[in-house]
């Protein structure tokens, strides 16, 4: 089984697949093996080549071939129509998702080049091409992992399916990052504390924020790239910006290194229960 469903911001949905049954075949997909791949890299007086700085994914164009059989004129048309309304470039980005027998993953895109006929077959029967552009290049997991800390910690994740594994009490949990990027994690503190701590013990990375939470009150941490915030979601449900809090000395919005990472907590008063939600990130689909 080898599938791709597209859902544009209004919940509008594509699917195709290489089912020969289905109703739009994929005939060719593109951008899901690889992405450009950038260098950073830096020349000096009178160097020889230059010195390697980083790499970076580019953005990545995901071009789409498919055939469609229709019986009539009017349906044609009317498909095309339909397929518009869902790859309308207006909507801003949408979610594409691929799936496989090994794997689910989605990747966020926007439409670049809107539906269109690449070639006809035949009577009754067209190739239809379209392209998608994903600017964050990263293919994710469909479903965030949610590993609670405080209480029980080391294995519990949500959502999960029985059996399911506890970890031991403590203050700390470690998370292997298996994908192939580093991770943001969102993470929320639900519960009285006095000035709480996040620490990625591998990395030495850390995160604080100078602010008092009452018992009712959840602080939430997002350090994904574009959307790096803290808010205070308080017990009356009113929503508080609270980004100046963090204790721009002692903090960094980290993400999951690859591998294993050992992550700890701390509050100067307060025992609140902690939760880090992370999506794996990948290069390919």
């Amino acid at each position: 089984m080898e599938r791709i469903k597209f859902i544009n911001s209004k919940n509008q949905i594509f699917t195709a697949s290489y089912d020969e049954n289905a109703r739009f075949i994929i005939n060719s997909l593109g951008g899901l093996r690889a992405a450009d791949i950038q260098i950073v890299q830096s020349s000096g007086y009178l160097q020889h080549g230059a010195t390697y700085g980083r790499s970076l994914y580019g953005v990545r164009p995901i071009p789409i071939q498919f055939y469609y059989s229709y019986s009539s004129t009017a349906e044609f048309y009317k498909t095309m129509d339909g397929l518009q309304r869902v790859f309308n470039p207006m909507l801003g980005e949408g979610v594409l998702i691929y799936e496989n027998d090994h794997h689910s993953r989605m990747i966020r895109a926007t439409v670049t080049e809107q539906p269109d006929i690449a070639s006809n077959t035949g009577l009754g029967l067209r190739v239809i091409g379209l392209e998608l552009t994903a600017h964050d290049p990263f293919f994710e997991d469909l479903i965030e992992t949610r590993v609670r800390m405080a209480d029980f910690v080391g294995g519990l994740k949500f959502p999960h399916r029985m059996p399911m594994r506890f970890g031991k009490r403590g203050d700390s949990v470690t998370i292997n990052n298996s994908g192939d990027a580093p991770a943001p994690i969102r993470c929320e503190f639900r519960g009285a504390a006095t000035n709480p701590a996040l620490k990625n013990d591998t990395t030495g990375e850390a995160l604080k924020v100078v602010a008092t939470i009452a018992a009712g009150d959840t602080l939430v941490i997002d350090t994904a790239y574009g959307k790096k915030n803290v808010t205070i979601e308080r017990g009356d449900g009113t929503i508080e910006d609270a980004t100046n809090s963090v204790d721009d000395e002692q903090s960094s919005f980290f993400s999951l290194a690859l591998g294993s990472n050992r992550l700890s907590f701390s509050a100067d008063t307060g025992a609140p229960v902690v939760y880090v939600n992370y999506k794996r990130l990948y290069g390919n689909g």
